[in-house]
């Protein structure tokens, strides 16, 4: 169960990381963050993944002001990672619910 618990965690991050590219690139293309989620997935050749692999509802998208945004997850155990801090690991999250801030115009989707 643990095993399964951490791979569908880490679909989840990847699920998000996706999200967030899309995003980057949206902004590169309007120079403005999208309104909702729908708008990512109605751009031309972008393929996201926007539910939740175990829940199946969709993810949480939310623009914070016309730069940050908030991407949310419930996530099923912590991610392991040695810091929780964003700016040491971005995709760093503790278990239940957590938000990652990202910035439209330099969205890191790598591990930082």
């Amino acid at each position: 169960m643990q095993e399964r618990a951490r791979r569908v965690d880490d679909r989840r991050v990847s699920d998000l990381k996706g999200i967030a590219a899309a995003t980057n690139l949206y902004w590169t293309r309007h120079a403005a963050l999208p309104a909702s989620i729908a708008d990512l997935t109605s751009e031309p050749g972008v393929r996201i993944v926007t539910l939740d692999p175990a829940r199946l509802v969709p993810y949480e998208y939310r623009p914070l002001d016309s730069l940050r945004y908030e991407l949310c997850a419930v996530f099923e155990r912590e991610s392991g990672a040695t810091s929780l801090d964003p700016d040491t690991n971005l995709w760093a999250h503790g278990s239940g619910r957590h938000c990652f801030r990202l910035d439209g115009e330099r969205t890191p989707t790598d591990g930082r």
